[in-house]
């Protein structure tokens, strides 16, 4: 049992802070898996194909990238260690910005750090202003944006909303909210850290560290709602006529 994203609240769901990117996961498999166990591993929801076809008995295609947890979940001792990170990331999560452009941001996360490599950090990651519309309507929502202006919870508002710098790194271990940005003061760290994050990017062909990552930004998203975002579709069919770039 998991859930698709984080949760619902400003600075979790569509961000890659744990809160964004950290969902539940219960396993029970009766004769198989020890019962009342709780693991602090990190897995990933690519693992989970290759975990069901190795208990269904099936081969695991090459071409699948996730790990099998059929080990972990097995090791009462616990030895077995399956990641030492998971890679998360995100483009457009929904129609939140004028032009249809979206948030690019890529995340490593070990179990000690993690890293958000904000690639576009001159967007306004909640979605533009004075809706932001990346942030899923909600009571807590409306009471920061009706309170953005008290210096009782201005600062709350502007971790939901304010504009993120390019780096960021959290001690996830002591700081699960990610509220403290230890990039500069942890540079070797955040060095390390941004340098695996490339390489693995590359690896896989992200367009982003390829200098082709504008594809991102070319596809329509078609639903006829927000016009005033420019970029939408009339009568099913893309209305080239709202894209203002």
């Amino acid at each position: 049992v998991s859930s698709d994203n984080g949760m619902p609240y400003p600075r979790a769901k569509a961000n890659l802070y744990e809160f964004g990117t950290r969902v539940p996961l219960a396993i029970r498999w009766p004769d198989h898996v020890a019962k009342g166990r709780t693991l602090d591993t990190l897995v990933s929801f690519i693992d989970f194909a290759p975990t069901l076809l190795e208990a269904a008995g099936v081969a695991v295609p090459d071409t699948m990238e996730g790990i099998s947890m059929i080990p972990l979940l097995e090791d009462e001792a616990g030895t077995v260690k399956h990641r030492d990170y998971i890679m998360t990331g995100r483009e457009r999560h929904s129609h939140s910005r004028f032009d249809n452009w979206g948030y690019p941001a890529r995340a490593l996360r070990t179990q000690e750090h993690l890293y958000i490599w904000n690639m576009k950090p001159d967007r306004w990651p909640a979605g533009d202003p004075e809706v932001y519309y990346d942030i899923d309507d909600c009571p807590t929502k409306q009471f920061l944006l009706k309170h953005k202006d008290n210096p009782e919870y201005s600062s709350f508002f502007d971790l939901a909303v304010a504009k993120h710098p390019a780096h960021e790194l959290f001690a996830v271990q002591n700081d699960v909210y990610c509220l403290k940005n230890l990039a500069e003061q942890e540079g070797a760290v955040t060095e390390t850290m941004h340098a695996q994050l490339e390489s693995l990017l590359k690896a896989q062909g992200d367009p982003r560290v390829h200098g082709n990552g504008d594809i991102f930004e070319s596809y329509p998203r078609f639903g006829s709602f927000r016009p005033e975002l420019g970029g939408f579709a009339v009568k099913g069919e893309y209305n080239p006529a709202y894209q203002k770039r």
